[in-house]
């Protein structure tokens, strides 16, 4: 597929829950997305689940993508969610 491409933003790294969201270029939308917990270098994941990976929609059409991940456990290990998109020119 022409144009075809993607793009990626990164949240705070620190111990929080987070959402992310990551938009195409104007004038291009989403085709999918999705998400990536990064832990500090080295060490487990910590106790994480994705809560929430679905496009975001302006004037019903998918220009983005949009994730939110939580902790399920107590813990202060740092980590970064990642939000990805899959963008095409409209």
């Amino acid at each position: 597929m022409t144009g075809l491409h993607s793009a990626f933003a990164l949240s705070p790294f620190n111990s929080s829950d987070k959402a992310q969201d990551v938009m195409c270029p104007a004038g291009e939308l989403a085709t999918g997305g999705g998400s990536n917990i990064v832990p500090t270098s080295g060490q487990p994941r910590p106790p994480v689940s994705i809560g929430l990976s679905m496009a975001v929609e302006q004037s019903q059409k998918p220009v983005g993508w949009s994730v939110e991940a939580f902790k399920v456990s107590p813990s202060n290990a740092p980590w970064t969610l990642v939000a990805y998109v899959i963008c095409v020119p409209a």
